[in-house]
């Protein structure tokens, strides 16, 4: 009888410690892994902004004079839009292959 029950004190403290891993287990858990820095900033050209001290003075010029930034976006933006043309805007047509 009494190995009977020192065996089920045994499984049931067993049971206990593997319900409290699990729970452990699930409260740790973060499905999207760790939280990262996000999308990386880009300036009006496109480029990566690596500097955020430079970034931030940018942004007080903007806020300061938020006209003579739009005209200087907007020109980017344009010039950009030159070196980089919308491939939606091509004209499809078919191909030809000779071989």
């Amino acid at each position: 009888i009494q190995e009977r029950q020192q065996q089920q004190r045994q499984e049931r403290e067993e049971k206990e410690r593997y319900e409290a891993q699990l729970e452990a287990d699930w409260k740790s858990n973060e499905p999207w892994g760790r939280g990262g820095g996000g999308a990386p900033l880009r300036d009006s050209a496109g480029k990566l902004i690596t500097d955020l001290n430079q970034m931030h003075k940018l942004n007080e010029k903007a806020y300061i004079n938020p006209e003579q930034w739009q005209r200087k976006a907007r020109a980017a933006l344009t010039a950009r839009r030159v070196e980089h043309p919308d491939p939606s805007d091509r004209i499809s047509g078919t191909a030809t292959f000779y071989g």
